[in-house]
């Protein structure tokens, strides 16, 4: 009896207790791999999927035009959302806003404080078209008509914003009158 009771003191360095700890070990392992696997594949083809199917439905609700987006990347582990090739059109005439790419770099772990973080922003070939009809209205302005009890913008921060060779078409069809009046002592028209 004494015998069995200095075996069952003597710690358990055999062979098969540090077999079981390591396929412990092992089986820990291959489900933390599993679980990344499964977070980074569900995030590199769910996000653009989710972004493709909704940006669409989102826009029409919303601005009561139609949006195309061309190739759409996502990396769960840097947080980068890449979208290329968007426009945002009404009826058959010419996109009225539309870019060739844009590069949004999430501050994932900042934002977590409260105030949505954006590390960078980037915006490549941006294009908008203005109209001012007869009337005076801007056609922006009926993309997003104002809404009564909408709710306020969220209060966030963005560290860096780039924009390369954007563009805008302006056109007024209004009649607008202007007075200018010259100042006779230097020629100068204000």
């Amino acid at each position: 009896m004494e015998e069995a009771a200095r075996q069952d003191a003597r710690p358990q360095g055999t062979a098969a207790g540090r077999h079981r700890q390591m396929m412990r070990i092992a089986r820990w392992a291959l489900a933390l791999a599993a679980c990344v696997a499964l977070y980074a594949l569900l995030d590199f083809a769910g996000v653009p999927w989710w972004v493709r199917s909704e940006l669409p439905k989102l826009v029409a609700e919303r601005a009561g035009a139609t949006a195309s987006l061309g190739e759409v990347h996502f990396n769960p582990f840097t947080c980068v959302l890449e979208l290329g090739d968007f426009e945002l059109r009404r009826d058959a005439r010419p996109p009225l806003l539309g870019f060739a790419g844009l590069i949004v770099d999430l501050g994932f772990w900042r934002s977590l404080g409260g105030t949505l973080q954006f590390d960078a922003i980037g915006l490549a070939e941006p294009f908008a078209r203005i109209v001012i009809d007869r009337e005076g209205r801007l056609n922006l302005a009926e993309l997003f008509p104002s809404q009564v009890g909408h709710q306020a913008t969220p209060p966030f921060h963005i560290g860096r914003l780039t924009v390369k060779q954007g563009r805008l078409d302006f056109k007024a069809r209004a009649s607008w009158t202007c007075s200018a009046r010259r100042n006779s002592s230097n020629g100068v028209t204000r």
